[in-house]
């Protein structure tokens, strides 16, 4: 017997945003499953139902998810929204993000600084990379165009 889930819990899984803004979402009647407006309360077989939130299908299994591990550069922040500036996100080609969905990056670096970032649209996963919860431990190299002083490591 298949595995039913709730529509906004199936969504927040999935990394497109939280169960409350699922739940807004749905009753917005923004959310379709197999084109048919959802309601509050309905469960779907992630593995045959078809989930889309305006133009955009989630992520039904494996096989749907989408890992990118990106070299971002100076000048682009790791957000998913484009309000502060140019993203991560803008340097995944259009035809290349219509194929994931909604992506977003696992983590941040400054504006300044450049590095290895991860984007996906697998939300289990960048629940258990980013919540305090999972203590994982996080590493940083610094360089610096001076000799460093007490004052610049605090």
């Amino acid at each position: 017997m298949p595995e039913l889930v709730r529509i906004q819990k199936f969504i927040a899984q999935n990394g497109y945003c939280s169960r409350r803004q699922a739940e807004e979402l749905v009753k917005l009647k923004k959310i379709k499953i197999n084109n048919k407006t959802a309601k509050l309360g309905d469960k779907i077989d992630a593995e045959k139902d078809r989930v889309k939130i305006g133009k955009n299908f989630i992520a039904k299994t494996a096989k749907d998810k989408a890992y990118i591990l990106l070299n971002k550069p100076i000048g682009y922040i790791c957000s998913a929204s484009s309000s502060q500036g140019k993203t991560v996100l803008d340097l995944i080609s259009k035809k290349d993000l219509s194929k994931t969905g909604r992506l977003y990056p696992v983590g941040r670096l400054d504006k300044s600084s450049e590095g290895l970032i991860l984007l996906t649209n697998d939300g289990e996963l960048t629940n258990k990379l980013m919540h305090p919860r999972y203590n994982h431990e996080k590493e940083y190299e610094v360089i610096i165009n001076r000799p460093l002083r007490r004052k610049d490591i605090k």
